[in-house]
């Protein structure tokens, strides 16, 4: 799971809980179910006004990805790529059962190669609009958190204004005494709508930015490694590509030696793919 994540979750029920309900005298009145089911159930029925219902699936599989570490997802890939240069040889004719890669454009374009099912000239055109396509989903997912982030304090606002109304109209003088209590249960909703957008929706939603960019940088680190590969490049030039989106430590540690060694032992140039029959 991705440390700072977690992290973050952490620090905000933290923040929450020591800053608001800790310093609250009734705590429970923040559980108050006419203002989560406003605040929730309106939300959700805008996101449906607004989106189909397939794109809440696809964001929770977003959520899913959004807690991986994307630093330790790269460098697993990295040495992928690198042992995969070290076993072109299985590239060179068509199996009959290819590898197993961990990343589905990896997986993809391998085959692609392994098959020779398209002709050097269109592969990395191919293998671009892919990685678009992807790169697209991601912003699609960032924006679609962010159009969500602006309901739920709108719904709370309007729980307040409803409780208020409701507070209004029963006041008399025999229930002054009630107006404070009254009062605060009318502004958990609102409570709960800026809670909502600020601590869980809008963070998503740059999040699904930021991971945008890093896949894209994952996606290119492949798609240029297959390029080389289908080229029958010089292996060295393969690593140095692959190990320039590491970072320095990355490429100090042992394990990464070990494996460029071993690769570059095995000859300098990777044999070309043939043409197709």
């Amino acid at each position: 799971m991705n440390f700072s994540s977690l992290l973050g979750v952490f620090v905000g029920i933290a923040v929450v809980w020591f800053g608001i309900v800790d310093h609250t005298i009734r705590p429970q009145i923040f559980l108050d179910t006419h203002a989560l089911i406003l605040v929730l159930g309106g939300t959700f029925a805008a996101g449906l006004f607004a989106f189909p219902i397939s794109k809440f699936f696809e964001l929770f599989d977003f959520l899913l990805t959004a807690v991986r570490s994307q630093d330790k997802k790269r460098y697993r890939l990295a040495k992928e790529l690198v042992d995969l240069v070290g076993s072109t040889s299985q590239i060179s004719a068509v199996t009959a059962n290819p590898r197993e890669c961990s990343h589905p454009l990896l997986q993809e374009g391998y085959e692609l190669i392994v098959k020779r099912a398209v002709p050097e000239s269109d592969y990395k055109r191919i293998m671009l609009q892919k990685n678009q396509r992807f790169r697209d989903k991601f912003l699609s997912d960032a924006r679609a958190l962010t159009a969500l982030a602006k309901f739920p304090p709108a719904f709370g606002l309007l729980g307040a204004t409803t409780g208020m109304i409701s507070m209004l109209t029963g006041l008399s003088n025999n229930s002054q005494n009630s107006i404070g209590p009254s009062m605060a249960i009318a502004l958990v909703a609102t409570f709960w709508g800026i809670a909502l957008a600020n601590f869980l929706i809008l963070p998503l939603a740059d999040r699904a930015t930021k991971l945008s960019s890093d896949e894209s940088q994952l996606r290119t680190m492949i798609i240029t490694a297959l390029v080389l590969l289908y080229q029958g490049s010089n292996r060295a030039t393969v690593i140095e590509h692959v190990a320039s989106y590491l970072s320095p430590r990355e490429r100090k540690r042992k394990d990464w030696r070990a494996l460029e060694a071993r690769v570059l032992a095995e000859g300098v140039a990777v044999p070309p793919v043939p043409p197709r029959d």
